[in-house]
């Protein structure tokens, strides 16, 4: 069985391309938005980008549904960011994903690797800084 975890500090998390490709691996289609405007200066605003982004800025934000050219919020329950816990870390979307763009799924503060351990074994995922380590279950008192 393969896990994947986050081998540097920082912490695990996909770029734009790794969160589009494995939406697709899901059925899901995502709508890529960049923040234009800022509500603390009272004009906050995001306009629909074409193409997956290339950068791994955190003014990127994906929607599942399309919203139109430009939206002055983003609508709640419409953000695509699914939760990577430790036993979504053996997902098969996921580690096909990260096999098949390598350096390109990484995302801002990320250098996803992938660990193999034996087939139906219990794992924990412990980090210090994001950087993490996957280890057999803690025994529990």
């Amino acid at each position: 069985m393969k896990v994947a975890y986050n081998s540097c500090f920082g912490g695990f998390g996909l770029s734009p391309l790794g969160l589009t490709t494995f939406a697709k691996k899901k059925g899901i289609s995502l709508t890529w938005y960049k923040q234009t405007g800022y509500a603390h200066n009272g004009d906050e605003s995001y306009e629909r980008v074409s193409d997956t982004p290339t950068s791994k800025s955190w003014s990127y934000h994906p929607l599942t549904q399309d919203r139109g050219e430009v939206i002055n919020e983003l609508p709640n329950g419409l953000f695509y960011y699914p939760d990577f816990y430790d036993e979504a870390r053996a997902d098969p979307d996921l580690i096909s994903t990260i096999e098949e763009l390598g350096e390109l799924a990484d995302g801002d503060c990320a250098d996803l690797a992938i660990e193999e351990i034996p087939d139906g074994s219990n794992y924990e995922i412990t980090d210090y800084d994001g950087n993490e380590s996957v280890v057999p279950p803690r025994m529990n008192w």
